[in-house]
């Protein structure tokens, strides 16, 4: 792999992989017209890997809080601040379920659609009008909202957004995009939809890793993996910044249109 092809994979893994038009699609399209050549798994499992120090570096105070949640439960402490930490965590968990249990089971089913680039354009015009979705929903929800409640209606809606965080394996749908939409829909604030998004996004990255792990073979030379890694992290975290500000300014219709431009134009394409 040429130095070159590792730092165009990184900064389209890093942009894609958060800005909500769907980073698998993206790279099947990348894949489709650019001829270069194969990545190994391994690297492509570090550009995961370079997104989830993203997301830890720019969600670093509410990681730090939700590793206290064991401890709060064993000292069974009962106040405010740490009783919305508790809520939140717990939600993630129940949150992670069916997505784990749609990407275990339906890793098969996925793996044909990946293998399929006539799927892409459909599926990138249907992100748009998730996106075009979001744009609505935001303008409707408050920016910020009351702290997370373990509550029955809650946990009704962390699975929900976990069922949809599932079905986004799907390549042409941004994870990002029908995670935040399904929060908005379950009545949200914008600020509570964005960072459960992204804190779900981590125990997701890290089963993908656990089951791709397996089928590492060969290792991908130092220096492209460098760059690659690099890439994928600066541009990820500006990714997220990105997201933020036009998720609260309600400019996420401007993706809409650039999924369904993309997946139009590919469509004619193929």
């Amino acid at each position: 792999m040429e130095n070159f092809q590792a730092l165009f994979l990184g900064i389209l893994q890093g942009l894609t992989e958060f800005l909500p038009v769907s980073s698998s699609g993206h790279l099947v399209i990348a894949q489709h017209f650019i001829k270069f050549a194969s990545a190994s798994l391994f690297f492509d499992i570090m550009l995961h890997i370079a997104t989830l120090f993203a997301v830890f570096i720019y969600f670093r105070k509410e990681c730090v809080e939700l590793l206290k949640v064991p401890l709060y439960l064993v000292k069974q402490e009962k106040n405010p601040q740490s009783n919305q930490w508790v809520a939140l965590g717990l939600l993630l968990i129940v949150a992670t379920i069916p997505t784990g249990l749609i990407g275990f089971f339906g890793q098969e089913h996925f793996k044909v659609l990946f293998e399929s680039p006539t799927i892409i354009p459909i599926t990138l015009m249907i992100n748009g009008l998730i996106l075009f979705t979001i744009s609505l929903l935001a303008s409707k929800n408050s920016i910020e909202g009351q702290a997370f409640e373990l509550t029955k209606n809650n946990i009704l809606k962390a699975l929900f957004i976990g069922i949809a965080q599932g079905i986004a394996i799907t390549p042409g749908i941004s994870r990002a995009g029908l995670t935040i939409s399904s929060a908005l829909l379950c009545g949200f604030s914008l600020s509570q939809a964005f960072s459960f998004s992204f804190l779900l996004s981590i125990p997701a990255i890290i089963g993908a890793f656990i089951l791709e792990f397996e089928g590492i073979n060969n290792l991908s030379p130092y220096t492209p993996l460098v760059i690659g890694f690099g890439a994928a992290f600066v541009s990820g975290l500006a990714a997220l910044y990105i997201l933020r500000r036009l998720l609260w300014s309600g400019y996420l219709s401007l993706f809409g249109y650039y999924c369904v431009i993309i997946g139009g134009a590919f469509y004619f394409i193929l």
